[in-house]
């Protein structure tokens, strides 16, 4: 395993790497998953209040996309770790020393992802404004079909999309197995030791 260093004020600081297990790919999304479960009461939330009322879906429909990544910032600037992370034992950490994060770092990491998500909620806003909350039949997938038919919200659709591969593949083949937002936020995943 490589070793993780940086250069900081001209001089080097080197973690060797019997000092920090990386954290392999698989745990990671298992991690991801195990979030997504945390999450899924949001997403019932939404669809439920989808089902009562057009108007309540689509009100909430943008506080379930924004969600996630407030979800992702608090607990890693307060754990080091989502709740997923911790059941499988991984944590954030700068990789220039292996410290904790800050809010700031969490921040970061999440940014690209927090503004995707934004724009796609603010996108979901609007529609709303223009059809009043009022679609045929009173009906969630013509909501979808509302949204995906709108250039605007398919291209960043892709987008969304573009950067979640380009994410995955940076994690498959880095060494250090950081991801995009990994790096944006110089940061790495580590496993924790076993008790």
């Amino acid at each position: 395993m490589p070793e993780i260093s940086s250069a900081e004020n001209s001089e080097t600081r080197t973690i060797p790497p019997t000092a920090l297990q990386i954290a392999p790919v698989w745990a990671r999304f298992v991690a991801l998953v195990l979030d997504g479960l945390v999450w899924m009461p949001v997403v019932f939330l939404v669809a439920y209040a989808s089902s009562v009322s057009l108007r309540w879906g689509f009100l909430l429909f943008p506080f379930g996309l924004v969600s996630f990544a407030v979800y992702q910032i608090a607990f890693h600037a307060r754990y080091g770790a989502t709740v997923g992370k911790m059941a499988m034992r991984l944590r954030v950490v700068r990789a220039v020393d292996g410290s904790s994060i800050d809010a700031n770092v969490a921040i970061k990491r999440s940014f690209v992802d927090a503004v995707l998500r934004l724009s796609m909620a603010t996108l979901a806003a609007q529609a709303l404004h223009v059809y009043g909350g009022t679609l045929p039949n009173d009906d969630v997938l013509a909501l979808l079909k509302i949204l995906q038919a709108r250039e605007s919200y398919e291209r960043l659709s892709n987008l969304s999309t573009l950067w979640a591969i380009t994410e995955i593949f940076a994690c498959l083949f880095h060494p250090l197995r950081r991801s995009l937002h990994d790096f944006i936020a110089g940061t790495i995943v580590i496993r924790l030791p076993k008790a």
